[in-house]
């Protein structure tokens, strides 16, 4: 009776770890997303920005650079995050094969 409480008491802690690894699986899928998302209305909005500065004739010359700087630097920030979360990601998958 007391062999029986004790595998069940690892059964349960073992759904609980699993759980919790899906969970934190699915929140670093959601935060690559969002990351990816912020990304991309950057560069849009950036696009969006000079050719409006094109349609009235003249390109203002400062809020380019300092557009293309904001995208650049967003971009590599993004790009950081998302290497960070697919070595996680790798890190994991060994782990469970392991």
């Amino acid at each position: 009776n007391r062999r029986v409480e004790v595998v069940r008491d690892l059964f349960e802690l073992l759904g609980q770890e699993l759980q919790f690894k899906h969970s934190s699986d699915l929140e670093m899928i959601v935060i690559a997303l969002i990351a990816f998302e912020i990304l991309i209305t950057l560069i849009k909005d950036g696009f969006e920005v000079l050719h409006v500065r094109r349609a009235g004739g003249r390109v203002d010359f400062m809020s380019a650079i300092g557009i293309i700087f904001v995208v650049t630097c967003v971009s590599l920030a993004t790009a950081a995050l998302l290497i960070f979360l697919w070595k996680k990601i790798l890190n994991r998958m060994k782990e469970r094969n392991i």
